[in-house]
């Protein structure tokens, strides 16, 4: 099986069908695994899974140059998804923060599974409603 063929299939069983050019599974600091298990007081396991962003171009939302920006870092952010069986699925969401050299404003690349302003993936989000 080949390492594209992993990561598409990995994409669809977390039902993230249409990040595949732009976010996609990494593994953990110092693992070999994009996932991570963490047991909870209460006796629950919690499963983690580590998204990072791709390093394709964004043109700035606010005075739209392609290329005249510069990446202040990655910032981490944790979604509820929807879990699949008993099991509470976490993802870690790696983003990158811009400057742009044009108007001098900041700008984040947009995470499309997320939620409006919330901690919730859309899939999590559908299900509550």
């Amino acid at each position: 099986m080949s390492n594209i063929n992993y990561i598409n299939d990995l994409l669809k069983s977390l039902e993230l069908f249409h990040i595949s050019g732009f976010f996609f599974p990494s593994p953990f600091k110092n693992t070999d695994s994009c996932f991570r298990f963490v047991k909870n007081k209460n006796g629950t396991t919690t499963r983690f899974v580590h998204i990072v962003s791709s390093l394709v171009p964004k043109p700035c939302p606010h005075c739209g140059s392609i290329n005249r920006h510069h990446s202040k870092g990655t910032r981490t952010i944790y979604l509820t998804h929807k879990s699949n069986g008993l099991m509470k699925t976490i993802l870690e969401v790696s983003y990158r923060r811009y400057e742009c050299k044009d108007c001098h404003r900041y700008f984040k690349e947009n995470i499309p599974f997320q939620f409006y302003d919330t901690h919730l993936t859309t899939i999590s989000a559908q299900n509550c409603l």
